[in-house]
């Protein structure tokens, strides 16, 4: 700043000062011309003229004057060199460690740019600091350009240009293209490390049924893609239990598009079975673990054996083996007791699934009633006919019945139609909600012989009478693999609603389900997520595939399914999305490290099929690593939307041309309050007792 203003302006118009002056000039001729007793004229002269001054200065005070003064000046342009020291820039290549380079044109642009401006240097990880020449080492932690910019721009107002040395890969923070005070100054890039992105092929994806059954083919899905290569061939390997049993070879391309592959698999026991993909590594690789992906599927059996046990045949016995046998993956064993039909010990032993139908008789033989002691498999009992204590006492083995009490007789008696039947997806026979509501209330009625029904323990009710005077059941459910019919006359809907277009199959669907449910062992089950691995990294993608089942293990295509994801006391939740052949997915990339809950609720309908729950475990890593390829598109719309230019590590000569150097023109201003200056009142006081003083000394009045 130059030592005396340019500029001298007074907000009263200068004639009006003039004025001014002439009124108080004339004020103090009038008033000293003459005085009593006469004075010298030299001391008339002085007093009026010390009367003249604060009379103008007063009528000038009216106005509430200010003065302004301005200076001018240039001043050397301020230019940030910002130098990137997170970890990604200990990279080496060409044999030359990224931040040794960004140091290099650091101390280059500093020496071209001293003699004309004034240059400031920084470096920065998660935040910047002024740079330190004699820490060259890279700090092993994130990137946050945002933060980090946002600091120098806040602490030095007055920069016009920063030149940011970086790869560009921010890890943490806002994005900065969307920051608008990035627009306040230009920021010229200087891109460093390589453009194209390290080799490395990686499992994106798998596609596979969790459930399926034995001695049947199923197909799993690997989608695999490749990036910083032009092309390659890759091999993926299929293993089952750490053993290699199919290997498929693949050509890739380098622009990341995801490539199916598909195997197809025979499962030949029941039970869980756990499969891994890999894929062959890149001689150049580095980023591995993403070529290995673990799965697993819930082998159920193909071909279920239900076994049948009555005293004597019967319609619902009959149209039972009747409908079982039209399944392709059931077939049929009994046990009729009084024809001595068939073996109770051969149908106990080789079934998947037993009807017991009214049994045991009185009569009964010790020995059989000692086997059914010993059933440890699924059942579904019909209680239908009047027992006796034994019968009574058998069903209290398999659930926590308390007292039945009999009717006198037994009646028809109309199923609820209450929204009983939506809790449970062993009771949705159709996929429409409206047309299952509408089955139960419609569907033939039964025969009900009890007056009431006690359990010791709550039991899972699934359909009930429709009784007016006491809601009893008609379709329990206990623990996983126990089921209870309370009436008789199910058969007949497969005549009753044999000209009913939409329910036609009602009878059948129900069966089926019940076989599903029990042999699945899983009753619960209708929501099955199962991640490729157990334990992640921070900053790896995690892919949570669901898949919902209904009663009878059928995929159900129209549900819907929502993702907690729960860490400590914050949880997330994410809507996953749907394929329409019954997968739900959704993606999330932790940025912390701990344990996480996953929690997935799903809905068919607008009927819960509950949740499940499981826990992975995110291991720290540096998210530097993942992508360690100069962001160069990234780099450029940065520079260009704050009207700077993207260069590379080769092109700094002609950056120190480009950049505008022109000393600043600055222009200040300072206004002062004359008539509020405290200075001024002094003034005029003084001015005031001098000639107050002198008039005494000389007599004047």
């Amino acid at each position: 700043m130059e030592s005396l203003p340019t500029f001298f302006s007074l907000n009263i118009h200068t004639l009006l000062v003039v004025l001014l002056a002439l009124i108080g000039g004339t004020a103090a001729y009038v008033y000293y011309r003459k005085t009593v007793p006469p004075i010298s004229k030299g001391a008339a002269v002085f007093l009026g003229c010390m009367r003249g001054i604060y009379l103008t200065l007063i009528l000038i005070l009216l106005f509430k004057p200010a003065i302004t003064l301005s200076w001018i000046s240039n001043n050397p342009k301020k230019i940030s060199v910002v130098i990137d020291r997170s970890a990604s820039m200990s990279l080496t290549e060409n044999d030359t460690m990224r931040i040794v380079r960004a140091e290099s044109i650091g101390d280059l642009l500093v020496k071209n740019l001293m003699p004309h401006a004034s240059v400031q240097r920084f470096s920065f990880d998660l935040s910047a600091v002024p740079y330190n020449v004699s820490g060259k080492d890279t700090l092993r932690s994130g990137t946050d350009i945002t933060e980090s910019l946002t600091r120098i721009i806040d602490d030095n107002p007055e920069t016009e240009d920063i030149i940011l040395i970086t790869d560009g890969n921010y890890t943490q923070g806002k994005n900065p293209l969307y920051v608008d005070k990035f627009k306040q100054v230009r920021i010229q890039t200087v891109g460093i490390g390589d453009t194209l992105a390290a080799p490395d092929v990686q499992i994106v994806d798998l596609d596979y049924d969790y459930i399926v059954y034995e001695q049947k083919p199923a197909t799993i899905s690997a989608k695999v893609s490749m990036i910083g290569r032009d092309t390659a061939s890759v091999n993926v390997i299929l293993k089952e239990n750490q053993s290699v049993i199919q290997v498929k070879r693949t050509r890739l391309t380098g622009d990341g598009r995801i490539e199916p592959v598909a195997f197809q698999v025979t499962p030949e026991k029941t039970g869980l079975q756990k499969y891994s993909i890999e894929l062959q590594a890149l001689p150049e690789e580095t980023i591995l673990e993403n070529n290995h992906a673990d799965l697993s599927m819930e082998v159920l059996k193909s071909k279920l054996v239900i076994g049948l046990i009555a005293s004597k045949p019967n319609y619902d016995i009959k149209f039972l083996q009747q409908t079982i046998n039209t399944f392709d993956d059931c077939e049929t064993r009994y046990f009729l007791e009084i024809l001595g039909e068939g073996s109770i010990e051969k149908t106990v032993s080789e079934s998947d699934v037993l009807f017991i139908q009214n049994y045991p008789e009185p009569a009964t033989a010790p020995g059989n009633i000692k086997i059914l002691d010993t059933i440890k498999k699924p059942l579904c009992y019909i209680l239908s006919e009047r027992p006796d204590a034994g019968k009574f006492q058998f069903i209290k083995r398999y659930f926590p019945v308390q007292s039945i009490l009999w009717a006198g007789n037994s009646a028809m008696i109309q199923i609820n139609s209450d929204n009983k039947v939506k809790d449970n997806p062993l009771v949705t026979l159709f996929d429409q909600q409206e047309l299952n509501d509408r089955f139960w209330r419609e569907c033939p009625p039964i025969n009900y012989p009890f007056q009431s029904v006690r359990f010791l323990n709550p039991v899972s009710v699934l359909l009930q009478t429709a009784d007016a005077r006491e809601t009893l059941p008609v379709f329990c459910s206990w623990q996983n693999n126990k089921l209870l019919l309370l009436g008789s006359g199910f058969w007949r809907w497969k005549f009753l609603l044999t000209g009913d277009r939409d329910f036609a199959t009602g009878y059948n669907r129900l069966i089926y389900q019940i076989i599903r449910w029990l042999s699945s062992g899983k009753a619960n089950q209708h929501i099955v997520l199962n991640t490729t691995k157990k334990v992640y990294r921070m900053g790896e993608s995690i892919l949570f595939p669901v898949q919902l089942y209904d009663g009878a293990f059928d995929l159900i295509k129209n549900g819907t399914a929502n993702l907690d994801i729960v860490k400590g006391k914050d949880t997330l939740e994410v809507v996953m999305l749907s394929d329409g052949r019954g997968n739900y997915r959704a993606a999330y990339t932790p940025l912390e490290a701990g344990r996480y809950r996953i929690i997935v609720n799903a809905w068919q309908n607008d009927v819960s099929l509950g949740y499940t729950e499981q826990e992975i475990e995110v291991l720290p890593t540096n998210r530097e690593f993942i992508y360690t390829h100069q962001a160069v598109d990234f780099l450029k719309q940065l520079a260009e939307q704050s009207g700077g230019h993207y260069y590379t590590a080769d092109q700094i000569q002609q950056l120190i041309k480009t950049l505008d150097l022109e000393p600043v023109r600055k222009e200040e201003h300072n206004t002062w309050d004359i008539w509020q200056n405290i200075y001024l009142l002094i003034f005029f006081l003084i001015l005031l007792s001098v000639e107050w003083i002198i008039r005494k000394q000389k007599g004047l009045a």
